[in-house]
């Protein structure tokens, strides 16, 4: 089994292929991952800080109380997982990452960013998503229900369909024609 020590500073970890594994309360500094799969595999009370993971396919994996600071995901593959259950430290940075079906339920993501993603039938609930950046995302089917998108930026995001009076919009950022998706609830036609 791979990880066998219990921390790793400055690794690089290539092609590894971990489906279906548990790894408990690991630690992760400064790592890079490239090309792995750990597809369904369970991170619990892990930890990582400034690691960049580059196509990585980490679907319907949990990450039960796994803190994450400062990490870089990069064309990764991400479907499915339940990031509500992570540990209460996470700040990253999502570049063409796939996170189609996955939940998001009362989180912080103040400037996070998810730039160029596949956000397809997400669900963001009670998140305060402050300066937090979706240019070009693809965010078709996504729910945000009672989050605060204080200067939220969503230029060129697409298929987007946001209520604002479930949402508190304050300097949020939008490009047309996208930002007619706020109007989707009103029952009108645009001409």
């Amino acid at each position: 089994m791979c990880f066998d020590n219990r921390e790793y500073e400055n690794k690089e970890f290539i092609t590894l292929i971990e489906k279906e594994k548990t790894f408990k309360d690991k630690i992760f500094e400064q790592c890079v991952f490239r090309n792995c799969n750990f597809q369904k595999s369970k991170f619990l009370n892990c930890h990582f800080a400034d690691c960049s993971f580059e196509t990585i396919d980490f679907s319907l994996c949990t990450f039960s109380g796994t803190n994450f600071t400062d990490n870089i995901f990069k064309s990764c593959k991400i479907r499915g997982v339940d990031w509500s259950d992570i540990g209460l430290s996470y700040s990253f940075s999502f570049e063409e990452t796939m996170l189609d079906d996955s939940t998001f339920d009362g989180m912080k993501f103040k400037k996070n960013s998810f730039e160029t993603c596949s956000m397809k039938n997400t669900f963001f609930n009670e998140c305060d998503l402050t300066k937090t950046t979706f240019c070009y995302s693809n965010l078709e089917d996504a729910v945000f229900q009672g989050c605060f998108l204080l200067e939220t930026d969503f230029r060129h995001a697409r298929n987007y369909s946001i209520d604002p009076d479930m949402n508190k919009l304050t300097k949020a950022k939008f490009s047309y024609p996208d930002v007619t998706g706020l109007l989707d609830r009103l029952d009108i036609e645009i001409c």
